[in-house]
């Protein structure tokens, strides 16, 4: 071992004997072949009689890996460990490679050598290879023919199944030839039959070990591919890619990270794809007849001097595959009287060429001929089981209805036969996994019914177990993670529905695993489920996808307390509104009490795109909402799943510019509109035009297929509408009648009628078997743009540029509906499938509007989304999303949340909390938005009814700095600067008194236990401060009338309230005053510091004015707060941490990590044993059990929160949204916590 590897070993060498298992270590010997050092072990161990030999014989198992003569013992104990520890040895194996990183003498970087590939190590070798120096020195010549050309490449290797690709290049990444070139280390992908969702899942794991401290990962292809490549790009030392096993193509658009890449297909075709530097290599070409040879007789356990000539033969024949080769030695070596290797008979069955998988299943069948019935059924009922995929022991065991004794037996002549590989769960259990080729076989030897039998099999099985109730289910090491699996292939879809909307269930899964896994069981659950049952997971899907770094999920209950965060999901929040009450007995649970917005509701983005370089000028969702369709203006189209937002299939045209685009009613083609006055339908699956319709002699602004499918109305400048055959192209019917250009035209839901809007002004229907006008619809005052059908075909709707007028669609009279009057032009519509919603784009613009046709209320969806005009706007089928694309080259995906109830303050700006008062539990809540030149507008909140205290822009009410109301409610003082102060009565909103001219700034105003205002005061006093530098803090001491005053630049000084201009003490702190607490004692005062690029948090006496304790220096320090009782001290940190210490011997008493970014702010309950800590979320920590009670995600940073005394409500300012919390319902545990208090120290 290294020098600095063996010191990075011993600096965490009493963390290491925590996880060290001896009997499990002494077996990774055993497999190692490493005999000399288990004796020398054993040696040392039988020695020592002494009570702590467990512990001795731990120190003597890390001996044996430290005294190892070999390049690779660092590398022998990483995997040692990791092999015999679960997951949860993850942190302390994560350290000692850090550890080994900062130590190596190479550039220090990021990343972490080796522990940076999926499954954190390389794969190991294969029992039986032979070293391929030829291909590895040639692997390594290319990679210095790129390094002097200065470019980042490709190295492809191709050849058939089992040739050896993976060994080899397994063997070239421990070679110590390269690995000094690239010491950043290697990400190995193991790919294979993965697909493209599982794809995305493997991306957001790579970056999650890349960048541990990434909070948000996002959940489309593009950004991972972004965010990795960036982190790569950044270190002084690019690591080294593995894509092992490619099977398609696309999947390297999103794997490539600009640094050298080996890739290793079987199809050679893929090298084509790749646009950067290439090098090509057929593995059948470096492994020679020589290498192969060394295999069978290796395998065989025969001197390779007796193997026959005519090997070589059948070395040809199965295409020098390693594979092939290795499993027929095991069939020489386990029978030699039936396969005599010297007798040329054996060949005879193998002169005929087969295919690799043919010749395979032949050896398997053979391999498995001595094997009884009995087990070799057994053997075939694991075909509902992945390949490589860790099946434990006790469930083999159950699933087989035989004894653990049985299966291992069983197991393991499959071992024997590398057609298993066993693995180690945990330190108390085995498994095995079926190598991928034998999982092939057996699948093979089934048929679908018989698989689906199976996984019914299990399933009721593990049913059984847990008593029906899955959230019973006990983990054993396997079902947690592969229940959905069986499930899909029960095709079991009330049992999906089930799991993917229980709460606890969908909380085991994210305690057990990582978010990533929740949602690919999401994605799998698509396969089963058809559209309706999938939107019945929507909000489940979204509400985990979209928020799942929100706050800690491992939190009890965190799913539930994340949902109660968005009101604005209606139906879904009171759903979950019912669970939460269901289970506070058992958890804490916060909800809204008030809906109110302060601001516009501009809906979410979920995901941004860019499909292409160009201006997009269409898009379109499919009729089952699973994919989205984009065309830009020189003839691409890119279509896009809906759950991934990642592209499933991509073509272009020749006509050029797209003018619309439209799905099929069986999402299987895709029809579109060109400039040229040209239609085309394209089969979406192959990728390949279908037929062309050419019969329009201006551009087409329209086509739709009708709800059989069988035909396609298309509508253009021609002024005519034709409906044509969508297998041939041949025009069935042409509708004559508008007088200018046809704008748009749709079918109705039986696909008899056809309506369409001319700039004639006039909308029509028409009859589609005859192309004879049904009703038309006159528009005197404006140009119509865009028709629709609504409320089951029973009127009609026209979207102008001005104005939304809707009619009876039988007999055409006009419906007073949706007729208000759009100031600005409108360039396009869009009409949801339910015709509950419509979108419009306003002409000119980058905004798009929602609206809700049942009452006209509109609400903005882009706020500055886009950059550059908008030019489609579509809504999904089920209504939830909106794409939106533009001239920016973006596809934006958005979240559409419902209209608010409050609409008619839509329009007001933002507010902020000035003030809360609780009186008799009552909040009593004053918020304003501050304008220094245009006044002030200022709102009070009773509970939850909303009047206005005032709203004016009058001289003597500019620059408003504070309020505050009394504690009986009855009155309101409102502090200016420029020296007023007004009081207004509370009920009436009248001024009582004012205060005028009093040459100082108002800044802070807090009423006495007696209602007297008592004012905070800055200002000429303080001139030579306010000059220098600005004013941070300043506190009334109630006991000894004293105003104390701190300067940013680290003064203080002290004035008496009531002879404003005398001085009575100062005190200079070094450093930049960021922030302070004093206690409610009055005694001390704690001071967060910035001094150059370092922080400290002091504690001075407000008596003596003296420094008397540091606490804490740390760069990432925010905030501090006494306790009620003035016995701790908490800090707050940037990272999520806070640490309390104990003020009499400023001791650390404990420390809590957890919160979500960083604490802005941390408030103590009254009996001091609950914390809570605010910032992009508020925090209840609970003292005495040192846990976390319950996390609140907020949409920005807390910047005031108030609280009553009996914790019932929370009242936080997050800048742009006024949260009003409440308990779900009273828990007597909690703690309260009061807003006031004036205790005194003893």
């Amino acid at each position: 071992m290294k020098s600095y590897e063996l010191k990075a070993v011993i600096d965490k060498w009493q963390d290491l004997l925590t996880i060290i298992s001896v009997d499990d270590m002494i077996a990774y010997m055993m497999r190692k072949e490493l005999y000399d050092v288990c004796q020398w072990f054993e040696r040392m161990t039988s020695r020592n009689k002494s009570k702590n030999r467990q512990i001795y014989k731990k120190e003597k198992i890390l001996e044996c890996f430290t005294g190892l003569e070999l390049p690779n013992a660092f590398d022998l104990l990483i995997d040692a460990l990791s092999t015999t520890n679960g997951p949860d040895s993850t942190p302390i194996i994560d350290s000692l490679l850090q550890r080994q990183c900062q130590l190596a003498p190479t550039n220090s970087t990021d990343l972490d050598r080796k522990a940076l590939t999926i499954n954190a190590f390389i794969p190991p070798l294969p029992n039986c290879y032979v070293t391929n120096f030829q291909a590895e020195n040639h692997i390594i010549e290319t990679l210095q023919d790129l390094k002097i050309k200065n470019l980042n490449g490709w190295i492809v290797l191709y050849g058939s199944q089992g040739i050896g690709k993976t060994a080899l290049v397994n063997q070239f990444v421990r070679n110590q030839a390269m690995t000094g070139d690239y010491s950043s280390g290697v990400i190995w992908i193991s790919l294979g039959q993965t697909k493209m969702n599982q794809t995305l899942t493997v991306m957001q794991q790579l970056l999650k070990r890349l960048n541990r401290q990434e909070c948000v990962i996002p959940s489309t292809m593009t950004s991972l591919q972004m965010k990795i490549s960036s982190l790569i790009e950044n270190q002084p030392i690019r690591p080294f890619v593995v894509l092992d096993d490619v099977r398609e193509a696309n999947q390297l658009l999103y794997l490539n990270f600009n640094c050298d890449t080996i890739v290793t297909t079987r199809n050679a075709n893929i090298a084509s794809k790749l646009n950067r530097e290439k090098c090509v290599i057929h593995i059948k070409e470096l492994l020679t007849v020589e290498h192969c040879r060394n295999v069978m007789a290796s395998t065989a356990k025969i001197p390779i001097s007796t193997l026959p000539k005519a090997v070589d033969q059948f070395i040809e024949i199965v295409d020098h595959s390693a594979l092939i080769l290795t499993l027929f030695g095991i069939l020489v070596q386990h029978d030699k009287d039936k396969w005599n290797i010297s007798d040329n008979k054996w060949l005879n069955q193998y002169q005929s060429q087969y295919d690799t998988k043919t010749m395979l299943h032949k050896l398997i069948d053979m391999l498995l001929s001595n094997l009884n019935e009995s087990d070799l059924n057994l053997i075939l009922k694991l075909d509902i089981f992945e390949e490589n995929t860790i099946i434990p022991i006790n469930t083999l065991s159950m699933y087989w209805g035989v004894n653990q004794h049985y299966c291992i037996s069983i197991m393991n002549s499959l071992v024997h036969r590398f057609l298993a590989t066993e693995s180690v769960v945990n330190t108390k259990n085995i498994g095995y996994s079926l190598n991928d080729y034998m999982a092939d076989y057996i699948r093979s030897r089934h048929c679908v019914s018989d698989a689906k039998a199976n996984h019914v099999t299990l399933l009721d099985l593990y049913k059984k177990s847990c008593q029906g109730d899955w959230v019973q289910l006990r983990n054993d090491d396997y079902i947690h993670d592969h229940l959905v699996d069986h499930v899909i292939g029960a095709d079991d879809k009330k049992t999906m529905k089930e799991l993917l909307t229980n709460f606890k269930w969908l909380q085991i899964r994210l305690k057990n695993k990582s978010s990533y896994a929740l949602l690919h069981d999401f994605i799998k659950s698509r396969s089963i489920l058809d559209f309706e049952e999938w939107n019945h997971l929507h909000d489940y899907w979204y509400l985990v996808r979209d928020s799942h770094s929100s706050i800690n999920l491992c939190q009890d209950g965190s799913l539930i307390q994340l949902a109660l965060s968005r009101p604005w999901w209606r139906d879904f929040y009171k759903e979950v509104e019912s669970k939460a009450i269901e289970d506070c007995k058992e958890t804490t649970f916060f909800k809204w009490n008030n809906c109110y917005n302060q601001r516009n509701e501009f809906q979410i983005c979920i995901a941004t795109l860019e499909p292409t370089s160009e201006s997009i000028t269409s898009s379109c969702f499919s009729s089952d909402g699973t994919m989205l369709a984009c065309c830009d203006k020189i003839g691409n189209i890119i279509i896009y799943d809906t759950i991934l937002w990642t592209p499933l299939y991509s073509f272009h045209s020749t006509k050029g510019k797209i003018s619309n685009c439209s799905f099929s009613p069986d999402c299987q083609k895709i029809a579109l509109s060109f400039h040229c006055g040209k239609t085309e339908v394209w089969n979406i699956n192959n990728e390949k035009i279908l037929i062309e319709h050419g019969y329009h002699t201006a551009k087409v602004n329209w086509s739709e297929f009708s709800p059989s499918g069988q035909e396609v109305v298309s509508c253009s400048d021609d002024r005519l509408i034709m409906i044509w055959n969508s297998n041939t192209g041949n025009n069935i019917v042409t509708c004559r009648g508008h007088k200018n250009m046809v704008i748009d035209c749709h079918y109705s839901k039986d696909g008899g009628r056809i309506l369409s809007c001319s700039w004639d002004k006039t909308i029509q229907i028409w009859d589609t078997t005859f192309g004879t006008s049904l009703l038309v619809c006159a528009i005197t005052e404006d140009w119509p743009i865009f028709c629709s059908f609504l409320d089951h075909d029973q009127h009609i709707m026209c979207g102008c540029e001005h104005r939304v007028y809707i009619w009876d669609s039988s007999t055409g009279d006009a419906i007073d509906k949706l007729t208000s009057t759009c100031r600005d032009r409108v360039s396009l519509y869009d009409v949801a499938a339910n015709g509950k919603m419509a979108v419009r784009c306003l002409f000119g613009s980058n905004l798009v509007e929602v609206i809700d046709t049942s009452s006209g209320q509109t609400s903005i969806v882009t706020d500055d989304g886009h950059h550059d005009l908008i030019t489609c706007a579509k809504i999904s089928p089920n209504s939830k999303i909106i794409a939106t694309t533009s001239k920016d080259t973006l596809l934006k995906l958005w979240l559409v949340q419902p209209f608010k109830e409050n609409m008619e303050k839509a329009d007001k700006k933002p507010m902020h909390l000035l003030d809360c008062s609780f009186i008799g539990n009552v909040p009593h809540i004053i918020s304003g938005e501050y304008e220094q030149w245009e006044g002030q507008a200022i709102e009070s909140f009773i509970g939850k009814d909303v009047r206005f205290v005032k709203e004016t822009c009058k001289e003597d009410w500019k620059c408003v700095k504070c309020c505050s109301l009394s504690h009986n409610g009855n009155l309101l003082a409102v502090g200016f600067a420029f020296g007023k102060v007004k009081m207004l009565h509370h009920d009436n909103l009248e001024v009582d008194w004012s205060i005028n001219n009093l040459q100082l700034h108002v800044n802070n105003l807090t009423f006495n236990s007696t209602d007297e205002i008592v004012n905070s005061i800055n200002g000429d006093i303080v001139n030579k401060f306010i000059s220098e530098d600005q004013i941070c803090f300043y506190k009334f001491l109630e006991s000894s009338n004293i105003l104390l005053i701190g300067a940013a630049r680290g003064e203080m000084q002290a004035y008496n309230i009531y002879e404003n201009s005398k001085s009575i003490d100062s005190l200079s702190i070094p450093g930049k005053i960021i922030h302070h607490d004093l206690a409610l004692d009055d005694a001390e005062c704690a001071v967060i510091l910035e001094d150059k690029d370092s922080k400290a948090c002091i504690v001075w006496n407000c008596v003596s004015f003296k420094i008397t304790h540091t606490v804490d220096r740390n760069t990432c320090i925010s905030t501090c707060k006494f306790s009620t009782k003035c016995d701790k001290l908490a800090i707050g940190y940037d990272y999520g941490t806070f640490k309390i210490w104990e003020t009499t011997s400023w001791t650390l008493l404990t420390s809590f990590d957890g919160h979500l970014g960083s604490i802005q702010t941390l408030y103590f309950s009254a009996d001091d044993k609950i914390i809570l800590t605010g910032g992009k979320c508020i925090t209840w920590w609970d003292l005495t059990e040192n846990k976390v009670m319950q996390q609140f995600p907020l949409q920005h940073y807390a910047n005031v929160i108030k609280f009553n005394d009996s914790l019932h409500t929370v009242i936080i300012d997050d800048g742009e949204y006024l949260y009003v919390l409440s308990h779900i319902t009273p828990i007597d545990r909690i703690g309260s916590f009061s807003l006031r208090r004036n205790l005194r120290r003893k």
